[in-house]
């Protein structure tokens, strides 16, 4: 809201307000929507995407990635699962 965003630490009492309107990167993420955030023991990551204009996007494939795991779902092609490129076991 008014290009704050706010972040509970502990309800009621502690917040962490980041204001995007002073961020040194506004201008890369102008247009942009705001994604999601991810709190870390020592920094904020904030992430955006890129709205698609209608009738631009043919095909999508929506991803999940984890340490262990790179996993695609395509309406056209099923389960995508990509070969690693090196294993961390």
């Amino acid at each position: 809201r008014d290009g704050k965003i706010r972040v509970t630490i502990k309800p009621r009492e502690v917040y962490l307000e980041f204001d995007l309107l002073k961020a040194w990167f506004k201008n890369r993420v102008k247009g942009y929507d705001l994604g999601g955030l991810v709190l870390k023991e020592e920094e904020l990551i904030i992430t955006f995407k890129k709205p698609t204009r209608k009738g631009s996007t043919v095909e999508y494939i929506g991803w999940d990635l984890n340490l262990y795991s790179l996993d695609g779902f395509s309406p056209k092609h099923g389960w995508i699962k990509p070969e690693p490129l090196h294993s961390y076991s």
